[in-house]
């Protein structure tokens, strides 16, 4: 089995690499430690924050390549699929993805809190909160009776004391715990806002890295759908999670059709959750009737707000990225194929801004700007993106208007214009030409 290509794609993403030292030094920059610190940094480590990891990261970014994943014949992807065949049974084959979704183990759960960061915390909440019951249980006199530690009767006074100090610290504890808890999308959401606004190449960096996460993620969903295994399932199993849900026209490109996607999907095994009525009921030694919604209400661990967490829509920004050079040559030309308040958007889209609720009508043929795109894309104009991810941002984005009615992007059509399958550009918009050693935009 040959691992070459993805150990070393891996080690990017693993504890150590450079997604590690980019989210240690955004860590420390804006204080989004898992705890809020006050202390200073001596000089040693102000140094190493700002001089030394920086260099490091930079460098390591530049080094990295991405294109083993992000060309059309991936070299990854088809390493991995080589290794999938070597396994013969399905539990083989599922270990071997587990190891493909555990490097990104720090990204899930900077980038999906609710998933499993939040569920632990749940849990030892309600442990703690059942734990609490049992000591408060034990303050009546009969319940103190014979209350022994290390084999030592205790009077009654002093047995009392015990508990209610066995009490206050769990009180602690679950104080500190439910700090954690909303820290948790405190920090979520500040690494979000830095990924859609990078300001220096450490956050450049991470942005670029959650990028590849994506695609990356999209690629291997589709390359086990195609081996009937389900990432969700084992992203569930890991506790570690490369994507939140999986969208049909996210792997549909790679697998050759929507149809055989959907066909894929519905042949997925599906698991029936085994009844766990220790689980169900909570029965405790101590506790055998106490029910956990009670013990998370006492503790202010609220459904409604745990329901609110898991509906949150992934936020960070996997759209096509334009450099300033580009932008700069491509809006002018683009202006004469909006209206004003259309052409803004335009503008916000190229800008990489994401949650714009209305799509900009392009006044003519739609192929043209699909051409435009292709165009910037085969001379490397557009990064951080593959074909897959141009098709869906292009049908996302963008209406066109013939005879002034407004229509949207097919799927399918995007797809043959920007594959080069079918509906050649014949009066193209654009001209990329070479000069020196930059690429050039002009209008035709």
């Amino acid at each position: 089995m040959k691992i070459d290509i993805q150990k070393q794609f891996l080690k990017a993403f693993s504890f150590g690499g450079v997604v590690h030292d980019s989210i240690d030094v955004i860590r420390q920059r804006y204080d989004l430690g898992f705890l809020p610190s006050s202390n200073t940094l001596t000089d040693k480590w102000q140094k190493v924050y700002s001089e030394i990891l920086p260099v490091r990261i930079k460098s390591d970014t530049e080094a990295f390549d991405e294109f083993v994943l992000l060309e059309p014949t991936s070299l990854l992807i088809e390493e991995l699929r080589s290794n999938l065949y070597e396994f013969n049974t399905i539990e083989e084959k599922e270990r071997y993805v587990h190891s493909l979704i555990t490097p990104f183990r720090e990204l899930s759960e900077l980038l999906y809190p609710e998933k499993s960061p939040k569920k632990r915390l749940e849990k030892e909440l309600r442990d703690l909160q059942i734990n609490k019951e049992y000591w408060e249980s034990l303050l009546s006199k009969e319940g103190l009776n014979d209350f022994k530690i290390d084999g030592k009767k205790l009077e009654l006074n002093d047995a009392k004391n015990y508990v209610k100090r066995q009490m206050l610290a769990i009180e602690d504890i679950a104080e500190a715990r439910k700090s954690q808890y909303d820290r948790l999308e405190m920090i979520s959401e500040r690494f979000k806002q830095i990924l859609n606004d990078p300001s220096d190449d450490v956050e450049k960096s991470l942005a670029k890295f959650c990028s590849i996460k994506s695609i990356y993620a999209n690629r291997l969903d589709a390359l086990l759908l195609q081996n009937n295994i389900d990432l969700l399932k084992l992203q569930d199993e890991c506790g570690v999670y490369l994507k939140r849900y999986r969208s049909i026209i996210d792997v549909d490109y790679y697998i050759g059709s929507i149809e055989l996607a959907e066909k894929y999907i519905q042949e997925l095994p599906r698991k029936v959750k085994p009844i766990n009525l220790k689980e169900d009921l909570n029965l405790h030694p101590a506790n055998p009737v106490r029910q956990q919604t009670t013990a998370v209400k006492s503790l202010e661990v609220t459904s409604s707000s745990i329901n609110n967490s898991l509906d949150n829509t992934e936020q960070v920004n996997n759209n096509p990225h334009f450099t300033e050079q580009v932008k700069t040559e491509l809006l002018p030309i683009l202006k004469d194929y909006f209206s004003d308040p259309d052409f803004s958007i335009v503008r916000q889209l190229l800008d990489s801004e994401i949650g714009l609720t209305k799509k900009p009508a392009f006044l003519s043929n739609g192929n043209k700007l699909t051409h435009t795109f292709l165009e910037l894309y085969t001379n490397n104009l557009i990064t951080q993106c593959d074909k897959a991810t141009l098709i869906r941002w292009i049908v996302d984005s963008f209406m066109y208007s013939t005879n002034n009615k407004a229509t949207a992007f097919k799927q399918k059509t995007v797809e043959l214009s920007i594959s080069g399958g079918g509906y050649n550009c014949k009066n193209p918009i654009i001209k990329i030409f070479q000069e020196g050693d930059n690429k050039k935009i002009i209008k035709l």
